[in-house]
């Protein structure tokens, strides 16, 4: 689990004449970023909020998950919004897997960066999720709930899934956390 810093928020104090870089304005973003994360550590925990069930389906072309849209926090205090059903294919293999789901953030809208440089700059940073298969060996994943997260401390697990006879089958006793309400 994260630790929380115990260093106090700093915020830019704005002034009339008051020349604003480029570190000016992303410290403005970092400090509502991290007080939103804060909020949702302290206050509401991490795991699944809303939706992200996880269903087997079998096909001529194989079996898969398939995630509903849902929300969740992952353990930092992200929000990590999954807007449609996702389907996945299941790997090859035996054994047992852990579904996760991770934040992750992409840079988009590229524009020419100032000066003589041919270069490309990112204009917006864009929020999104990642969702993968680890092998349970991999993860620390325990028989509680509360145990279910993944070795980084940053996925959050949906679902494990075992390997029985011939395909895969959820693992029915295994419940992912949910935040505080």
């Amino acid at each position: 689990m994260p630790t929380i810093e115990n260093k106090p928020l700093k915020r830019t104090h704005f002034f009339f004449g008051r020349l604003l870089s480029a570190e000016d304005l992303r410290g403005e973003q970092d400090y509502f970023l991290e007080k939103q994360r804060r909020h949702n550590r302290l206050l509401h925990g991490w795991g699944v909020v809303s939706g992200l069930e996880v269903e087997l389906e079998t096909s001529k072309e194989g079996d898969s998950v398939r995630v509903s849209p849902g929300y969740a926090l992952d353990p930092w205090g992200n929000e990590i919004l999954v807007p449609k059903p996702v389907e996945l294919p299941l790997p090859e293999g035996r054994g047992c897997l852990c579904l996760v789901l991770k934040f992750c953030e992409e840079w988009v809208d590229l524009i020419p960066a100032s000066g003589e440089s041919q270069e490309m700059e990112a204009a917006s940073i864009q929020e999104g999720y990642q969702l993968e298969f680890i092998r349970e060996e991999e993860s620390l994943v325990g028989e509680a709930a509360d145990e279910a997260q993944a070795e980084d401390e940053d996925q959050l697990v949906l679902a494990r899934l075992r390997f029985s006879r011939i395909r895969w089958r959820l693992d029915l006793k295994f419940i992912p956390k949910t935040v505080r309400v």
